[in-house]
């Protein structure tokens, strides 16, 4: 999501034990499980600022949500782009993952 145009990332995460139990492993597996649980989730931090501050915040991609393989290589570039400002080098926004394709 986009929040006063700044990056802020949303990961979701189910415990093991019940994705497990389950057969949860994708967002539509947990979609099946859960009906409309997902866009109220995402609905609310569309919106929650919204009642705090009177501004909107902008989901990005579509409102896709991404697979996991997708989400880890979103986790490697924030941590690549974390040590490479602890180092003091310069930040480049290509760490920064979208498939602009998709937004």
């Amino acid at each position: 999501m986009l929040d006063k145009n700044t990056f802020d990332w949303k990961i979701f995460v189910l415990n093991e034990v019940e994705a497990k139990e389950k057969g949860i492993v994708t967002a539509e597996d947990y979609e099946k499980h859960n009906p409309h649980k997902l866009n109220k989730i995402m609905n609310w931090f569309n919106k929650y600022k919204m009642s705090q501050f009177g501004e909107d915040n902008a989901l990005l991609l579509g409102s896709k949500i991404l697979s996991v393989d997708e989400t880890l290589e979103v986790i490697k570039g924030g941590n690549k782009m974390y040590k490479d400002l602890i180092a003091g080098k310069r930040i480049s926004r290509d760490y920064l993952w979208i498939n602009s394709n998709q937004s």
